[in-house]
C-alpha cells in the first residue's frame, strides 16, 4: 500500500513538474474577421525543460467578446526543447477589437492518474472583428444605378463594352425604362436591360446617425450596423463607388483599403447621445440607414423604404 501511495505521489509530483516548463505563444493569422466565422490563430508550445518531457499538453483559451472557451490539443508530445506550431480557429460573436487568453494550461501524465494544470496570463495582439453580414435589399443597388449618368461620376469604357454580354441581364421590375436595351429585347423576346451602361460607374452613398433616438431598441442598432456594414461591402463588390457618411464624417471608398478603413471604424460605433439626433442632410440618391417598428431600414433622400 504504501509502495502505490508513494508512486502516486511521484506521479504526481513529475507532472507538475513537467508541466510548470509550459509555454505558449498566440499570434493571429488574421488582422480582421467577421462577427461568427473562424479566424485563423497560430498557437507556438515550447518546452522550457532540459531533462522532462510534457505528455500531450492541452490548453483552454477564451474568447473575448462572449467569454467562450475553446479546448485544444496537441497532437503530439513535447520533448525537453522542443517547439511545436499548431493553427486553431476561435470564433468571436461580437464586432470591435477582441484578443484570445490563455484560461489554463493541463496534462495528464501517461497513466492518466493525474492532471496538472497551469494558469499564467498570456493574450494575444487585437484582431478587428467586423459585423456579422446582412441581407441587403436589392432595391438599393437598383436605384442606384438608375440614376442618370451626369449625377454621378464618369469614368468611360471603351464602346465595345456596351456588346459585351456580361453586361446585359434580365429586366426586373424598378429598373428604369431607359436601361432597356429594345434591340436585344426584340430580338430574344424578353425585356433585358444593361447590367452596367458604357460611360459610368454607380455612386452610392450610405448615411448613419448613431444617436439613440434613430433606434428603438439597442437590437436595431446592432442590425442596422450589419446592414450598414454589408451594404458597403457588397456595392464594393459590384464596382460601385460608395461613400459611408457616419455622424458627420465621411468615409469615401474607391479602393480596398478605404472600404477596410470604414469597417473598422463601424466596428467601434457605440450610439451616442452628443451626436445631432436630426437625420443627415440628404440629397437625391443618398440613402439613410436607421431604425423602424419593423427593425433596421434603409430609406432614400425621400424618406420612403428601399425594397427588396
Amino acid at each position: 500500500g504504501y509502495t502505490l501511495l508513494f508512486g502516486f505521489l511521484f506521479h504526481v509530483a513529475v507532472s507538475y513538474a513537467c508541466i510548470r516548463t509550459f509555454g505558449i505563444v498566440f499570434r493571429p493569422k488574421a488582422r480582421r474577421g467577421r462577427a461568427y466565422d473562424p479566424i485563423p490563430f497560430e498557437a507556438r508550445i515550447h518546452n522550457h525543460s532540459r531533462w522532462l518531457p510534457i505528455y500531450f499538453p492541452r490548453f483552454k483559451v477564451e474568447e473575448s467578446g462572449k467569454r467562450k472557451s475553446l479546448t485544444v490539443l496537441t497532437p503530439q508530445s513535447l520533448s525537453p526543447g522542443e517547439t511545436v506550431s499548431l493553427i486553431f480557429y476561435p470564433q468571436f460573436g461580437r464586432r470591435g477589437a477582441h484578443r484570445v487568453r490563455l484560461v489554463e494550461a493541463f496534462t495528464y501524465f501517461p497513466l492518466g492518474f493525474s492532471k496538472a494544470t497551469l494558469k499564467t496570463p498570456v493574450e494575444s495582439e487585437t484582431v478587428t472583428i467586423w459585423p456579422q453580414a446582412a441581407p441587403v435589399p436589392e432595391g438599393l443597388f437598383r436605384s442606384a444605378e438608375n440614376r442618370r449618368p451626369v449625377e454621378r461620376p464618369a469614368i468611360r469604357r471603351q464602346f465595345t463594352d456596351a456588346l459585351d454580354p456580361n453586361y446585359i441581364r434580365a429586366y426586373v421590375n424598378g429598373d428604369a425604362k431607359r436601361r432597356i436595351h429594345w434591340k436585344l429585347s426584340a430580338k430574344s423576346g424578353d425585356l433585358v436591360v444593361l447590367d452596367n451602361p458604357v460611360g459610368y460607374i454607380s455612386l452610392i452613398s450610405l448615411a448613419l446617425n448613431t444617436h439613440p433616438s434613430r433606434w428603438n431598441r439597442p437590437v436595431d442598432f446592432e442590425n442596422g450596423l450589419r446592414l450598414f456594414a454589408s451594404a458597403l461591402q457588397t456595392s464594393f463588390a459590384r464596382k460601385m463607388l460608395a461613400e459611408a457618411r457616419i455622424d458627420g464624417e465621411t468615409f469615401p471608398i474607391q479602393r480596398f483599403s478605404d472600404l477596410e478603413r470604414a469597417l473598422d471604424h463601424i466596428s467601434d460605433l457605440r450610439m451616442n447621445l452628443s451626436v445631432d439626433p436630426e437625420t443627415p442632410f440628404m440629397e437625391k440618391g443618398d440613402f439613410l440607414v436607421q431604425g423602424d417598428r419593423d427593425g433596421p431600414v434603409i430609406v432614400d433622400w425621400r424618406e420612403r423604404k428601399v425594397g427588396t
